[in-house]
């Protein structure tokens, strides 16, 4: 409880004059995690229509919205769930019209022109199918939508949404790090956004807590010319929705199993190596109270017990490791644990308040990793990680085009990583003299009397004997933002601002007791 009332003190605190001061003045919030649909309301001769009636409805959840043209016909809509909307324009003396299954998309202006048609002749259009358009003409953005149906239907190995952004051009994967790499940038340099808050890792870039596959409603790859209010990111942005409940129950179930026996024998064994990999999951989502409050959870469990092939003459061999009795090439075990969890809520508050909680978690661990190859086991690594994140947001509508929304996170890492122990490196000196550096860097030529020395019988050759130490990197941020926007005109007046403060890490690296060795070039 303290922590928690810390946390709203620290980070939110220095935040609320400036957002009361905003909601105040009748300013609008931005499109982190939302749609804005726009478009001109016209008679039967063309002519713009002033003062029409335009209301929205979200299929899924019956949120309604409604505004007003202006003089030119002209009307906005904006901080709109992505999803599938109803549109209908009315006014006195003319007959409405109505657009089903209009599709809006996160982060993207949709424009919808309304026709009325003549007195006593209403007309309704359903839209069959709606694509993202390739250039937006109120925009200078360069981006692509990933869209539900590409998210289920597209076969992705290792179940990572974030692998369908190479569908977008420019973006591959970092070769050199984790991640994406979005227009020639590194990993690092790119932001992921999750329901509008930040989920990326300080160290590599990539996403901090992974979010299952079936949990992802769409996501936008932005490359270029995106809004300063995203920030954190000299690359690329991810922004990722995630699914919602609705009025309606919805579930998945699924299980995915893979062994050896469905493989063919590598071409360094003799025989199949060990492969037991097991996947199942699932989610759940629908009403608490009809068209008020929503709930969306799901799991995802992934298990994999494999066999790794060490080609290298100096593995021993240990264990519970084996010989191929063809190729006399170690095979190791080694395998991964990987559970997610997420649990979402959605209160509308009537069609001007909307509110968001968010709680998900990962649990990782993996055994003997990195082995494989001429990499033996006392190379490889083991680790056991917790990652967990609780979001919210609170939408306000408070005009017909001012809106204000508050985005808040905080996000929990411990990575424990873990050295095999009795790792041991080999070190050729053809003059058969072991210099090493010391943390400070001063030069000390006698290193082979240092304790973590011997020598081995084949001169030159020495073996560095590392301590077994588990590395520990803690990290923990907080994050909140806000950002509102006023449209006048043709101008669109903006005012993001954030505070991703309180990052903490600290890291308790593999070294031995006496700090690193630096050797001079061999």
């Amino acid at each position: 409880m303290k922590r928690s009332r810390r946390f709203l003190t620290r980070v939110l605190g220095p935040w609320l004059p400036a957002m009361w001061l905003m909601a105040s003045e009748g300013q609008a919030g931005a499109q982190t995690r939302y749609a804005v649909v726009v478009g001109a309301v016209t008679d039967p001769a063309g002519g713009a229509v002033d003062g029409a009636t335009v209301t929205v409805r979200h299929v899924a959840t019956g949120l309604q919205r409604s505004t007003t043209s202006d003089h030119d016909g002209q009307y906005l809509l904006q901080n709109l769930p992505p999803g599938a909307y109803d549109l209908t324009a009315a006014h006195a003396g003319l007959a409405p019209v109505t657009m089903k299954g209009e599709e809006l998309f996160v982060g993207t202006t949709t424009t919808v022109n309304l026709d009325l048609g003549l007195p006593g002749r209403a007309e309704v259009v359903v839209v069959e199918a709606t694509v993202t358009p390739l250039v937006e003409a109120t925009r200078s953005e360069i981006g692509q939508v990933i869209q539900r149906a590409e998210i289920d239907d597209l076969p992705v190995v290792a179940r990572t949404f974030s692998s369908l952004a190479l569908l977008t051009p420019t973006v591959q994967d970092d070769v050199k790090a984790s991640g994406l790499s979005i227009a020639g940038q590194r990993g690092f340099d790119n932001n992921f956004l999750v329901d509008g808050v930040t989920n990326r890792s300080s160290q590599l870039g990539s996403q901090l807590i992974a979010f299952s596959q079936d949990w992802i409603e769409e996501f936008r790859v932005s490359t270029s010319g995106y809004d300063a209010e995203f920030g954190q990111a000299s690359g690329g942005i991810v922004n990722v929705v995630t699914r919602s409940g609705a009025n309606d129950f919805h579930g998945r179930l699924f299980a995915y199993f893979r062994n050896q026996g469905l493989d063919a024998t590598p071409a360094l064994t003799a025989s199949k190596t060990r492969l037991h990999e097991e996947r199942p999951g699932g989610y759940l989502s629908g009403p608490l109270v009809k068209d008020r409050a929503f709930f969306f959870a799901g799991f995802e469990y992934l298990s994999s017990d494999r066999e790794a092939i060490v080609t290298s003459s100096l593995e021993a061999c240990r264990p519970p490791a084996r010989r191929d009795a063809g190729t006399g090439n170690c095979l190791a075990a080694a395998g991964q644990d990987h559970k997610l969890y997420l649990v979402k809520a959605d209160w509308h508050f009537g069609p001007a308040s909307i509110v968001n909680a968010r709680y998900n978690r990962q649990d990782s661990s993996d055994f003997n990793s990195g082995v494989g190859g001429l990499s033996t086991v006392e190379h490889g690594r083991s680790s056991q990680s917790d990652y967990w994140g609780l979001s919210g947001a609170w939408t306000r509508i408070l005009g017909a085009s001012a809106t204000n929304e508050l985005r808040a996170a905080f996000n929990r890492a411990h990575p424990l990583g873990t050295t095999n122990a009795g790792q041991t490196f080999e070190v050729q000196r053809p003059s058969g003299v072991l210099r090493a550096r010391g943390a400070r860097g001063e030069v000390r030529p006698h290193a082979e009397q240092h304790p973590l020395f011997r020598q081995l019988p084949e001169l030159p050759r020495w073996a560095v004997h590392f301590c077994h130490r588990p590395a520990v990197q803690p990290f923990r941020s907080e994050h909140a933002s806000f950002a509102v926007r006023h449209p006048r005109g043709r101008h669109d007046l903006g005012f993001p601002g954030q505070r991703a403060g309180r990052v903490r890490a600290r890291q308790l690296a593999s070294f031995p007791p006496a700090g690193p060795e630096l050797w001079d070039p061999l």
